[in-house]
């Protein structure tokens, strides 16, 4: 059964974060992501990033002898809950991670397929070497806006200077968002400058190694097991027709404990659930394929894998 984008956001928001099962159709790659965008851009070319586990730059920044210097900086900006914004910063990393995506662009030296992945490494570079790195990625716009720790659920962000409802005006399978992709491609590709950025938030789910008991689900402490928006930067080169897919967290993990929702929204096969992700539906189904072939008749279940790489939500 297909569901508006726009249903599943508003309970999402109006529930905000907490554990509960998902009821909905998710996948572990970003080709879907990527085909999306090229049915608003025919002629383009998308690239999406690479699985980069430590070398993402959600992974990897700050360090963990920078991390005290970086939330002593966010509290004497007003943040009352560093350690949580810094769990989850995508809205700022995906910025700063487009910038450097530009400047590979405009450069025009490396090939527009490597650059998701470079983009990283650039943005690691830089940061390592800027005594400023906090002001630099949480500075400028999100100062105020990173308030309460919730950078990516709260209005007075990035998505903000491009409408009233950032989430919804711009949430990947969202109503008109295609539209507006293509608006934004033609503004660029008439100015002098060609390569621009603007974001798209995602829906995900964050995978438990276990499935919970109602009991489990009133333990907030563990940030799994729940709905969770995330938010990519678009760089679109007008002039050589390329988008480029910044996403602070790198390529999904297949297996991992993070899956982007499936579009259009579709409620799942085989019921909800906390842990029995696409993968392990997939792999189940492959592994049945398999002994179907030799004869065999598998019992049981997969063994559910509870020690899932952790990806860092958003």
């Amino acid at each position: 059964m297909a569901l508006s984008l726009a249903t599943v956001l508003d309970r999402s928001l109006k529930e905000g974060i907490r554990r509960r099962q998902c009821e909905h159709a998710t996948v572990y790659t970003h080709e879907e992501l990527c085909a999306w965008i090229g049915v608003a851009l025919p002629s383009w070319t998308v690239h999406g990033p690479s699985i980069l586990g430590d070398n993402a730059l959600a992974a990897s920044w700050p360090c963990d002898d920078h991390v005290n210097n970086v939330e002593k900086w966010l509290s004497d900006n007003g943040c009352k809950d560093p350690a949580n914004l810094l769990a989850g910063a995508c809205e700022p990393l995906a910025l700063f991670l487009s910038r450097e995506a530009e400047k590979l662009l405009l450069a025009g030296v490396e090939p527009a397929g490597q650059i998701p992945d470079l983009a990283h490494k650039e943005a690691l570079t830089t940061l390592a070497h800027d005594v400023d790195a906090p002001q630099s990625v949480f500075g400028g716009g999100f100062t105020g806006g990173f308030v309460h720790g919730h950078a990516t659920w709260t209005m007075d962000v990035w998505g903000s200077k491009y409408g009233d409802r950032p989430l919804a005006s711009y949430m990947y399978g969202g109503e008109g968002v295609q539209a507006r992709i293509m608006e934004y491609a033609a503004e660029l590709g008439r100015g002098d400058q060609h390569v621009g950025t603007m974001p798209l938030y995602v829906i995900n789910y964050i995978w438990d190694g276990d499935e919970l008991s109602t009991k489990d689900m009133l333990n907030t402490a563990d940030e799994t097991a729940m709905y969770s928006i995330h938010v990519v930067g678009l760089v679109l080169d007008a002039k050589n027709k390329t988008v480029v897919i910044a996403d602070p967290n790198g390529g999904l993990l297949p297996g991992g404990n993070m899956e982007l929702l499936a579009v259009p929204p579709r409620m799942r096969n085989t019921g909800p659930s906390t842990a029995l992700s696409q993968f392990d539906i997939d792999e189940l189904a492959a592994k049945e394929e398999e002994e179907k072939k030799k004869g065999k008749k598998i019992k049981g279940k997969i063994k559910k894998n509870n020690k899932r790489k952790h990806e860092r939500p958003s």
